[in-house]
């Protein structure tokens, strides 16, 4: 007989949110940072000095905020990344993000770029 629709397999929900969890079970995709530490590593790598400045200016969040960001003291939210990637630097986040990246919407994107930088030239 089976169950009726309102009840859950407890088993199979935490079984299947911990394969959710382990990396290992994901397709590799790169090197991809722990949590808090990808954005601070990007925002250095962009921005090299006054890294909480640069932050703070492009998405209006306290300076100390974007201290801590910055230091990789915590992760901002997703809107933080929409917020840079509207910016003057929003192509460079955007590289730095799909970086090594061999999915073909990207490959496109990068190819039409280059046919652009070349006819404008």
């Amino acid at each position: 007989m089976s169950e009726p629709l309102g009840k859950v397999d407890v088993a199979a929900t935490k079984s299947a949110a911990e394969s959710c969890r382990d990396s290992s079970a994901l397709p590799d995709r790169g090197k991809i940072l722990p949590q808090a530490e990808w954005f601070a590593v990007m925002a250095r790598e962009l921005w090299q000095f006054k890294v909480p400045a640069h932050i703070h200016n492009h998405t209006g969040y306290s300076e100390r905020t974007c201290r801590a960001w910055a230091a990789a003291e915590s992760e901002p939210p997703a809107r933080v990344l929409a917020l840079l990637l509207r910016t003057d630097d929003g192509p460079r986040v955007l590289e730095y993000i799909m970086r090594n990246s061999d999915v073909r919407w990207w490959l496109l994107v990068c190819q039409a770029r280059n046919i652009l930088s070349t006819l404008w030239k």
